[in-house]
């Protein structure tokens, strides 16, 4: 009996393996993910500018930032990497933020404030709330690119693709004068799930990194909107690890030089 039900489970597995939607386009994905990951986990260090606009359930407005982030990947990390954050919102606040494995550092001013001691706070790895703080900047990070090996494709993975995804898409196109693969995710609806969402990835086709990310979906017929675009300005460089380093004399830093140098990066 247990053989037979063994059987059973195995031909329904196979079942639904060879009845999912085999066309072109899905091999394509499947190729176009491999060469993303690929791109990514030849990442060790990286320097790139992102500009965001997001849009959340309990807003109405669009929400601008514009960050510098410079990363050194270790996956052995909590944090997947070691990070220094520039940030400057549409309300003109600056704040910078590093991490080194140990403490995170989050350091802000408005922009008439730059020559006062700033806001700072610096948490330790091991408090209760570290978490919370460190993942607001996730949003600037993008660390689900570097989490994991294999972050796009398991996109393609077929657990992905019985429970989440309803269909997998790739096109070919020009973004903002660079040719580039679109592979745009739709996941199904139901219940806990938003309604309609669509992911969109911009691919480079030179070298298959990540250049832009949007998102929509809706929720209770309250929409949720997302982009980003990525600039790498550096990739593999020798940055000192010094740069993502804390100590109690970052508290007594105003922020003046630092912005100086942010804008002259966005300059650039």
């Amino acid at each position: 009996m247990k053989k037979q039900l063994l059987c059973i489970s195995v031909f329904l597995v196979l079942l639904l393996v060879f009845t999912l939607p085999c066309t072109a386009q899905t091999m394509k994905a499947r190729k176009l993910v491999k060469n993303v990951d690929m791109a990514l986990n030849n990442i060790e260090t990286a320097v790139f500018k992102i500009d965001r606009k997001d849009m959340y359930f309990a807003k109405s407005d669009t929400v601008q930032r514009t960050a510098i982030c410079s990363i050194q990947i270790n996956r052995e990390d909590p944090m997947s990497a070691y990070h220094k954050i520039d940030i400057l919102d549409a309300n003109n606040n600056y704040t910078v933020t590093k991490y080194d494995g140990k403490h995170l550092f989050i350091s802000t001013s408005s922009l008439d404030s730059l020559s006062f001691h700033p806001k700072t706070i610096i948490k330790n790895v091991n408090e209760d709330n570290f978490l919370s703080y460190a993942y607001r900047f996730n949003s600037y990070l993008i660390m689900g690119h570097y989490e994991t090996k294999r972050s796009y494709r398991q996109l393609n993975s077929l657990l992905a693709r019985l429970f989440f995804i309803k269909k997998i898409n790739v096109e070919e196109a020009i973004h903002n004068g660079t040719p580039v693969y679109i592979l745009s995710v739709y996941t199904k609806n139901g219940r806990n799930f938003m309604d309609d969402a669509v992911m969109n990835h911009y691919i480079r086709k030179s070298d298959f990194l990540p250049i832009a990310y949007s998102f929509s979906g809706h929720f209770e017929n309250i929409e949720e909107y997302e982009y980003y675009e990525i600039d790498y300005l550096e990739i593999n460089s020798d940055i000192p690890f010094e740069n993502f380093t804390i100590s109690e004399e970052d508290k007594e830093q105003v922020l003046l030089n630092q912005y100086n140098n942010f804008i002259e990066k966005l300059n650039y």
